[in-house]
């Protein structure tokens, strides 16, 4: 029994056949910088997906927005 490919994957086959060549072209043959620039930003993010973006958050002061007595309080009210 051969092994079928889903719809979706099929779908995500054909646009990665159909976009590489034109961002590849691109990236070669623009004389605009900009485009250039944003078609190596797609094609690394295609080859190796996209940054992830990290975000720290703090309370006032840079403190931490719950103290490690305030979180050790409510693990022992779980616990009850």
């Amino acid at each position: 029994m051969a092994y079928e490919i889903p719809m979706d994957q099929q779908w995500k086959n054909l646009a990665d056949r159909k976009a590489f060549p034109i961002l590849s072209s691109l990236m070669d043959c623009s004389d605009n910088e900009h485009i250039v620039l944003k078609a190596v930003v797609e094609v690394m993010n295609r080859a190796y997906g996209k940054p992830t973006e990290r975000t720290e958050v703090t309370g006032k002061d840079g403190e931490p927005l719950i103290s490690l007595e305030q979180v050790m309080e409510r693990i022992k009210n779980l616990k009850k």
